[in-house]
């Protein structure tokens, strides 16, 4: 895998691949994560710069947790609101806000805590744009990445259950 920061802003794309997604630029692999065995609710996540663990949390599994994998320890938590909406609030305090509009959700964004967007993923182009930010680090911009697929995953898992109940 080539690490995402060495890659243009633009130019990545994504793919459904072995029950979840994979984020490429020309071709290579920069990022991926999936489910972490077949019938589980926690996520792997992998760049050159980090691997996550994200897991659903809270009433009805509304949040997630965002764990380190070797120490198990929670460096992310995010709430959910309405819509598929919702912030990421880091360990360090640092929050981002994950936001989705267009009709059937075509564009999630997160943005800084002063409204920059960082990421924006359009789901029918199926590419993902990492926006140039001094207070971003490479890692963080990784992780937020692989969230919004992860988001993406469980909005489009959340559907099909309410498809079938209905």
């Amino acid at each position: 895998m080539i690490p995402l920061s060495s890659a243009v802003s633009s130019g990545y794309t994504y793919i459904s691949k072995s029950g979840g997604y994979e984020i490429t630029f020309d071709g290579d692999c920069v990022g991926w994560v999936r489910r972490e065995k077949a019938w589980s609710c926690t996520f792997v996540a992998s760049t050159p710069r980090g691997d996550w663990i994200f897991r659903r949390s809270g009433f009805l599994g509304a949040g997630t947790e965002i764990l380190d994998p070797s120490s198990r320890q929670t460096i992310a938590a995010f709430k959910s609101a309405w819509g598929g909406k919702g912030n990421l609030t880091f360990s360090d305090g640092e929050v981002f806000h994950l936001g989705c509009n267009g009709i059937w959700r075509p564009v999630w964004t997160f943005s800084t805590q002063g409204g920059r967007p960082v990421v924006r993923l359009h789901t029918r182009e199926r590419t993902l744009e990492l926006m140039k930010d001094k207070s971003l680090t490479d890692e963080r911009g990784a992780l937020l990445s692989l969230f919004v697929l992860y988001r993406v995953r469980q909005a489009e898992e959340d559907a099909a259950s309410g498809a079938i109940v209905a």
